[in-house]
């Protein structure tokens, strides 16, 4: 995560207090420390490597860079990142470039590699597209060691060289933000208990790290994972109060931690190895402790952002960031602002309270002088096997208590209760396992499928008296994304949906048909029918299967399924309704363009006019009528199945009413017309819901905005 500060009248105080932190006096220059500095890690320390990618996980764009000078650049704070501030504690004249904008000469004073969204497991991330994961940046760095071969003259002199360098490596936030506490898309949160993911994940950082020490790296820090639990987004979602942090992350961080000291002490028993443990989570913890005496008044909200804790959706592009930014702790929903990045760039650096670092900080660490042969570089035998790294099982490690800030526990996992035996024993293994399929929680692809097909296969007779065979296989999928994507609440939203509207298109059944405005096939509704009214909910659910987005866009998909069923509901509804009990039945007349319609106040009140029952866009009072109120009838079951709350299905009300009236002009207006024969009626449902779906997460937007 990554931070920023400073505005106004404060700015220039909080430039001046910058300026004196980083040991910064006029008139005066000397040379580094060390010769360079090499950077892994997320978005943290990410500046600009991201940039350029499919990726989610950007932030080239204002207001970050708010306070940096240059403007946004892909760090994602309003101004400096810890590493940053510590290669100017380093005495760096500029800051490191990121890699993907580095070559040739400019290797020799280091690289940025890191990459926001990156984890160590390879998979971490994923959900937000295109990261660099750990393994990928240590290629990116086994490319820049044989370059710089090349420009130092041989692998002796790069060794050397390289021995000479500082690296800072901070991985592992992710794998827990962005994989083990996201059992919507990764299964590794079922898979393993906390103390057996850190396992898993110490094992692969540790190769990681070999590789690191194989192509040169002698002096390295590595960053502990900061309280992941205390950041907006997570306090927004799972705090009580939106103050506590969420423990039970905070405490699967606290194991992997302690692991990482463990995993420090081995790296020490190499030859010329100099490894280091910076406390970020203590150092953090601190900062929360205590955040008046840095000049901090607010650790639990977003600086930027929207939301409950300005965390629920994370800093929007040009969105108005808080004028007072050094005082906040966080910038957006889970990075630092500039003014916390200075305090933990600091206490990195050169140690505040013995738990800063162990076994010795950065400052004293670039005083070391490790020197080694180019050949115990791993690039010097690119075939040879790398030579062996002994250590024991990492439960054995003896981790110093001072850095241990709370008795390391395992979080238990409470078994579902076990099922009730089948009536005849020889199903009972069948029963028990169907039974433990379906409930899985969070729902999976095979609990999706195994639920519908039980769902469809009891419900058959009123699924084939309201839809067609080739309609009940899209039904079927559909089914299968709303349990994968919101469980069976989401499934039941559905179901209501589809009761409903098939028992509304049965009534007078033969006096809609005698009349030839009934529904095809006896108002049975095939594929067609089916996917026009559901396309947009099925996005909606894609996009929450896939996490697009983020935890931070997983309401607005919530709100968009929800908003689209209400809408279609009230459409099918108000217009069966019409059909059947319809006194007089009014429409916009022929002769009105849409654009016309659009852009000329007089039709708004003086143009409908009375047209037969049936006819496309026509509306009723019997049916408009109805529509609201199938309308807050099913918003009102979303409501009570916990999909929405109270605010959001008033939300999903109003776009449902504003969308049908859309519909209706449409269909007056454009439908049937010489121009537009392919407006059929299904692509007329599949506008008409995709407005609803769309202007509800606007207006949650706005909302939430202001």
């Amino acid at each position: 995560m990554s931070s920023r500060e400073v505005l106004g009248g404060a700015a220039a105080l909080a430039a001046v207090a910058t300026l004196l932190v980083l040991g910064w006096s006029p008139g005066t220059t000397a040379d580094p420390q060390v010769p360079c500095y090499f950077i892994f890690g997320d978005s943290l320390v990410d500046n600009g490597n991201n940039n350029n990618m499919a990726s989610l996980a950007v932030a080239n764009y204002p207001p970050y860079g708010i306070d940096f000078d240059g403007g946004p650049n892909g760090r994602f704070t309003n101004g400096l990142t810890t590493v940053d501030v510590i290669a100017q504690l380093l005495g760096f004249d500029d800051f490191i470039p990121p890699y993907i904008s580095t070559r040739g000469q400019a290797l020799l004073s280091g690289a940025n590699f890191a990459s926001a969204a990156a984890g160590i497991r390879e998979e971490t991330g994923r959900q937000l597209g295109g990261r660099i994961p750990f393994g990928g940046q240590l290629q990116n760095y086994q490319s820049a060691v044989a370059e710089m071969v090349s420009l130092l003259g041989d692998e002796d002199s790069a060794a050397n060289y390289l021995s000479k360098c500082i690296f800072s490596v901070g991985m592992g936030s992710n794998d827990y933000l962005n994989n083990y506490f996201m059992p919507a898309f990764y299964s590794t949160g079922q898979q393993y208990t906390p103390e057996q993911f850190a396992d898993v994940l110490l094992q692969q950082y540790s190769e990681q790290l070999r590789t690191l020490y194989n192509y040169g790296a002698r002096k390295v820090a590595v960053i502990g994972v900061g309280q992941v639990g205390c950041s907006p987004n997570e306090l927004a979602q799972h705090s009580p109060n939106g103050v506590t942090c969420v423990e039970e992350i905070n405490s699967a961080i606290r194991i992997f931690n302690a692991k990482v000291i463990g995993l420090v002490d081995q790296f020490n028993t190499l030859d010329g190895a100099h490894f280091i443990y910076v406390n970020g989570y203590g150092i953090f913890e601190d900062i929360l402790n205590d955040a008046g005496s840095y000049g901090l008044s607010v650790t639990n909200r977003g600086c930027c952002g929207v939301g409950r804790n300005n965390g629920q959706i994370t800093c929007l592009p040009y969105q108005a960031p808080c004028p007072n930014r050094g005082e906040y702790l966080f910038f957006d929903a889970f990075h630092p602002t500039e003014a916390a990045n200075v305090v933990i760039g600091r206490r990195s650096y050169r140690a505040e309270s013995p738990s800063d670092a162990y076994p010795m900080d950065i400052s004293s660490l670039a005083q070391l002088r490790a020197q080694f042969s180019a050949s115990e570089m791993a690039y010097v035998r690119p075939f040879s096997p790398l030579s062996p790294f002994l250590r024991p099982p990492l439960r054995h490690y003896a981790v110093p208590q001072f850095l241990v800030h709370v008795p390391r526990s395992t979080i238990l996992r409470t078994p579902h209760s076990p099922p009730k035996a089948a009536p005849f024993p020889e199903l009972a293994p069948l029963q028990d396992s169907l039974l433990h399929l379906i409930r899985a929680s969070p729902p999976t692809w095979q609990s999706a499928a195994a639920s519908n097909l039980l769902i469809f296969a009891v419900g058959s007779p009123i699924l084939f008296s309201g839809l067609t065979i080739p309609g009940i296989g899209s039904a079927f999928l559909l089914g299968v994304l709303s349990w994968r994507a919101f469980g069976p609440s989401g499934f039941l939203i559905v179901a209501a949906y589809f009761v409903i509207g098939t028992a509304v298109t049965k009534l007078k059944i033969a006096q809609k048909e005698a009349l030839g405005i009934a529904e095809k096939r006896s108002g049975r509704r095939g594929p067609g029918s089916v996917v026009g009214s559901s396309a947009a909910a099925c996005v909606c659910a894609v996009l929450s299967i896939f996490n697009i987005g983020g935890p931070v866009f997983a309401a607005l998909w919530q709100l968009g399924f929800v908003a689209s069923f209400s809408t279609k509901l009230s459409d099918t509804v108000s217009s069966e309704i019409g059909k059947a009990y319809g006194k007089t039945t009014y429409s916009f007349p022929n002769s009105i363009s849409f654009l016309d319609f659009c852009t000329n106040n007089r039709y708004l009140a003086t143009t409908f006019k009375v047209v037969p029952r049936g006819t496309e866009g026509a509306v009723s009072i019997e049916g408009t009528v109805a529509g609201v109120v199938s309308s807050i009838l099913l918003a009102g079951i979303a409501c009570s199945l916990g999909q929405v709350d109270l605010p959001k299905a008033s939300i999903c009300i109003l776009a449902s009413l504003i969308a049908n009236f859309c519909e209706s002009l449409i269909g007056a207006t454009l439908q049937d017309k010489d121009s537009f024969q392919w407006l059929s009626n299904d692509i007329v449902n599949v506008i008409n819901i995709s407005i609803g779906s769309i202007l509800a997460m606007l207006i949650q937007l706005l909302i939430l905005r202001n």
